[in-house]
């Protein structure tokens, strides 16, 4: 048979002729592949669920806006510095494939005695192995283990990762805690120096200045100079009527000029300041004065350097409060022995063997076996055709060069033990 003969028809013929060699080779190789698929241990693979972390750091407790955005920025980040694209389920994927957690794990489910090993490098291997973790769209994170014919260990190692996991979260968020309360409390005794001296530079400034409240006492000196000039504008009308009638010398012309001079000079006080008149009226008068009025060519001066007093004070007191909030909240947090992650589903011992998949192991080696029969049976029928005897003889004289080669090497072998 030449390549332009062989049709379908001289295909279904081979096949026909050697048919019980394909029935038989089939069936032994697939009541083979269903006895070993029957002895194969079943596996079996428990799954828990736990939802994606949220964002839990207390830095942030005084939530959003720019006071969250002051913390930030003065206590610095309280969580992981994560790169780029990378999710909190990374990091906690990390930490169950951490030899730390997979050293406990072993040690509490006695899985060296479980896997016949006394190495535990053998033992870690052998339990990645048989572990899954997948992070889903949503971040969520399925961890799956299995165990060979013990569905009760699969849920019981599956759970243990849980465990651990979160055992290993609450360390890490109380060690990050301490630490943060250590730095707070450094920050909380600087802010306390500098609200102190804030708020000594304002006492300092009112004493010499002889500032209470600047917006009141600048109303009563502006309204305290009206009644004032008001008076002395009264008197010296009076001054002009008398000196109408009367002589300069007079005692009522003498008496008003002198209520003129006063008034004139406790004018002359609120303007400039009493201290800048050389021959004070009275000293209590004088001290009085200079307690409750400004001096009103000072008044924006000690406006603008009383504002920047009191703004520091308000600023100081902000960070000083702010501190002190973020400062009780870490020495909870460091205290605190809550879950720090959130389990959707608990592992449970499954009722269905995960492996193996003894349909497709028997519909694999069924297929297998038939195409290898089908191929074998063309070249016995190419080889036993008698049209085809120098092929033959070409592919016997193959076959005999190659054992020919071989037969050196085993001459070699007998002469040596020789």
């Amino acid at each position: 048979m030449n390549e332009k003969s062989i049709n379908l028809l001289d295909l279904f013929t081979v096949m026909v002729r050697w048919r019980k060699f394909i029935y038989r080779n089939v069936i032994i190789v697939t009541i083979i592949s269903i006895i070993i698929s029957l002895l194969l241990p079943k596996w079996y693979k428990a799954t828990t669920i736990i939802l994606p972390p949220q964002t839990n750091s207390f830095m942030m407790g005084m939530g959003g806006g720019a006071l969250g955005e002051l913390a930030g920025s003065l206590l610095g980040p309280s969580g992981y510095e994560l790169p780029m694209l990378a999710t909190r389920s990374d990091v906690y994927e990390t930490i169950l494939k951490s030899k730390r957690v997979s050293e406990s794990i072993i040690e509490n489910n006695h899985l060296l005695k479980i896997y016949g090993t006394d190495n535990i490098d053998k033992a870690i291997k052998k339990l990645k192995s048989d572990l899954e973790i997948k992070i889903g769209h949503d971040g969520s994170l399925f961890i799956s283990f299995q165990a060979k014919n013990n569905p009760q260990l699969a849920a019981q190692v599956a759970n243990s990762f849980v465990r651990e996991l979160d055992e290993i979260n609450s360390t890490l968020n109380q060690s990050n805690a301490k630490s943060t309360r250590l730095f707070l409390e450094e920050r909380l005794t600087e802010a306390k120096k500098d609200l102190a001296n804030s708020e000594d530079s304002l006492k300092v400034f009112q004493k010499k200045n002889g500032v209470i409240s600047l917006k009141d006492q600048t109303e009563a000196t502006i309204k305290g100079a009206a009644e004032l000039v008001a008076q002395l504008m009264t008197q010296k009308i009076r001054l002009g009527v008398l000196l109408s009638n009367l002589r300069q010398n007079h005692e009522k012309v003498t008496e008003i000029k002198t209520n003129i001079k006063q008034i004139d000079k406790v004018i002359n006080g609120i303007k400039y300041g009493t201290r800048q008149n050389t021959k004070p009226i009275n000293k209590n008068f004088d001290d009085t004065v200079e307690k409750i009025y400004l001096p009103l060519e000072t008044v924006p001066d000690l406006g603008l350097q009383y504002g920047r007093l009191l703004r520091e004070v308000k600023i100081q007191e902000t960070i000083f409060e702010l501190i002190m909030q973020q400062y009780e909240q870490s020495k909870i947090k460091e205290q605190e022995d809550t879950p720090t992650i959130s389990v959707l589903q608990y592992a449970t011992p499954p009722q269905l063997k995960s492996k193996p998949k003894r349909v497709i192991i028997v519909i694999i080696s069924f297929l297998f076996a038939l195409f290898t029969s089908i191929v074998l049976v063309f070249i016995f029928d190419l080889l036993n055709d008698p049209k085809h005897d120098m092929e033959n003889s070409k592919i016997h004289w193959i076959f005999q060069e190659i054992s020919s080669d071989f037969s050196i090497f085993k001459k070699l072998s007998k002469t040596k033990n020789k």
